[in-house]
């Protein structure tokens, strides 16, 4: 664990680029289940509301939303699974992201090489165009 810790403090670019996606994502999602549930009760507040008018205007005592409570709580149990759902999502793509992280680091390390230190991508040769060779001299020597 602490290895891996370790390895995450080194490399934190990809793991903090896709904690930033995953909240970015979670956010509109999230924020879209809200408003969609908001939406679909919008109904009820302006029930309660006109109601609420009718009791002050008749001088009766009123509960607010007490007419309403069970479709609002038929709407809070669609939208609290859903947002569930999407934190888990969440903090499945983040322990994810850690761990191909690790296990790309893990890699590296065992075949002796870093980010840091591995060898440079081979580019074509400047004279001619042609994709580098690999010879038994010069890794970057092309055919020209």
């Amino acid at each position: 664990m602490a290895e891996a810790l370790r390895i995450t403090g080194r490399n934190r670019r990809p793991v903090f680029g896709a904690a930033v996606l995953a909240g970015a994502v979670a956010l509109l999602v999230g924020g879209g289940i809200v408003a969609g549930a908001f939406a679909a009760s919008w109904g009820l507040f302006l029930e309660a509301g006109r109601a609420a008018e009718l009791a002050i205007e008749d001088e009766d005592s009123y509960v607010a939303y007490a007419d309403q409570w069970d479709s609002l709580v038929k709407v809070a149990f669609c939208v609290y699974p859903l947002l569930l759902l999407v934190a888990m999502v969440s903090i499945a793509w983040l322990l994810t992201a850690q761990a191909v992280t690790v296990a790309y680091a893990r890699e590296r390390a065992a075949a002796g090489t870093d980010a840091a230190t591995a060898p440079p991508v081979l580019s074509p040769c400047v004279r001619c165009g042609a994709a580098p060779v690999r010879t038994s001299g010069s890794p970057s020597a092309s055919s020209c």
